[in-house]
């Protein structure tokens, strides 16, 4: 029988975590799932922990790459081509969710067929499980308004338009579900990037379809001390990617309306000058 869900763990070296991520998955209200577990060439006791789980009925697939991908979009659209769900769920494997989180989610896909994503509020948690503010507080603060106070449904290009040209709103994959045709009609995650690859698929997939919104808290979003992401800010990395990813999908795309690129022209610019800063002064420290 072909589930519903194709529930995909990409991991790397997050054993801490790893149990309480596919325990959280199994556990879910909402059974018609399977679970594809990809590893990438991690060097912590990750297998140990994902052999436990290797004779489990929910599991489907686990993969354990040879080389490390260098970017976990390779291990998205690797999870994508295995998955025989018509929902895709990635499920990052330092995250936690509510059981409810598939109940729920998979519910609004069955009330209305244009939708290509479905996302839910989600509380910042540490690393020692302590749940902090939920991310609808800087959406709201960030865009001047209550929208995320509330359940909605939106037009994925007014969506785009509006708000994921300048934010990426939708800010932790584990609080989304997506429909797979969506994504393949969308070509997929650019494996090209390493920190925006999820910013531009989202963005790709609601020129072509629409997105939903819950307002109640049922993923919860790891924080860590040393997170990736802040580093990639810090050297310069990710301001560059963002404007490598803002070109992909305003340039020459009729769906991203004038005024809405020129405001995005704005911010890019101050970014590049930003990214210019940084290879200055990165050049100046270690020359």
């Amino acid at each position: 029988m072909i589930p519903k869900v194709s529930v995909i763990i990409p991991n790397y070296n997050h054993a801490p975590y790893l149990k309480q991520r596919i325990d959280s998955v199994l556990n879910q209200t909402y059974q018609d799932f399977e679970l594809i577990i990809l590893d990438d060439k991690s060097t912590d006791n990750s297998k140990e922990i994902i052999e436990q789980y290797r004779n489990h009925s929910k599991v489907s697939q686990i993969v354990y790459n040879e080389v490390n991908s260098g970017t976990t979009f390779k291990q998205w659209n690797k999870g994508i081509h295995l998955a025989k769900g018509e929902l895709i769920w990635f499920a990052e494997s330092d995250d936690d969710a509510s059981p409810y989180f598939l109940d729920e989610l998979t519910a609004k896909f069955n009330q209305n067929p244009k939708l290509g994503i479905v996302y839910c509020d989600s509380y910042y948690m540490n690393e020692h499980n302590v749940k902090a503010q939920c991310t609808h507080i800087w959406k709201n603060e960030r865009f001047s308004t209550n929208r995320w106070d509330n359940d909605y449904e939106n037009n994925g290009i007014k969506e785009v338009n509006d708000y994921l040209i300048f934010h990426n709103v939708i800010d932790n994959a584990s609080s989304a579900l997506f429909k797979k045709s969506a994504i393949v009609a969308a070509g997929m995650a650019d494996e090209s990037f390493k920190y925006l690859g999820d910013l531009l698929l989202y963005m790709k997939i609601l020129l072509r379809s629409d997105v939903a919104y819950l307002a109640k808290p049922l993923n919860f979003f790891r924080e860590h001390p040393v997170n990736t992401s802040k580093n990639a800010f810090k050297n310069g990395l990710r301001p560059l990617e963002e404007l490598l990813c803002y070109n992909k999908i305003t340039k020459n795309n009729p769906k991203i309306l004038i005024a809405t690129k020129q405001k995005r022209q704005i911010l890019s610019l101050d970014n590049y000058k930003f990214y210019i800063y940084l290879t200055i002064r990165i050049n100046k420290d270690y020359l």
